[in-house]
């Protein structure tokens, strides 16, 4: 999965239209580097699932537990809502401009991620 911030995002110019419609004042380079770090959260996760050396750390869940944080406040800052959807197997970053949770984030985000 590509994760270059001058590459654009899967469905990014409809994605941005959505959040701007909505009243957002962001970028899209912003939205890039949600995407960004919600991959490498999403391969901590993966990690955590796979391996017994990332799952029975400690030290490790912290620091994804730390990552999570960041994107949070990076979201916050940017002006968005945000969802983080844990599975590892799926677009872990979901923005929107209004509050997200499990039972509305699909319907009402927007999914953050790369085409492959």
């Amino acid at each position: 999965m590509k994760s270059d911030l001058d590459t654009p995002l899967y469905a990014e110019t409809q994605i941005f239209r959505t959040l701007t419609g909505a009243g957002w004042n962001g970028n899209t380079q912003s939205l890039r580097l949600l995407a960004h770090k919600g991959e490498a959260l999403r391969r901590r996760w993966e990690a955590e699932c796979n391996y017994a050396w990332a799952g029975n750390s400690d030290h490790y869940k912290a620091s994804t537990k730390a990552l999570a944080r960041e994107i949070a406040t990076m979201a916050q800052g940017f002006g968005l809502s945000l969802f983080l959807q844990g599975d590892c197997r799926g677009v872990p970053v979901y923005v929107a401009m209004t509050p997200l949770d499990d039972q509305s984030y699909e319907r009402d985000g927007q999914p953050l991620f790369w085409q492959e």
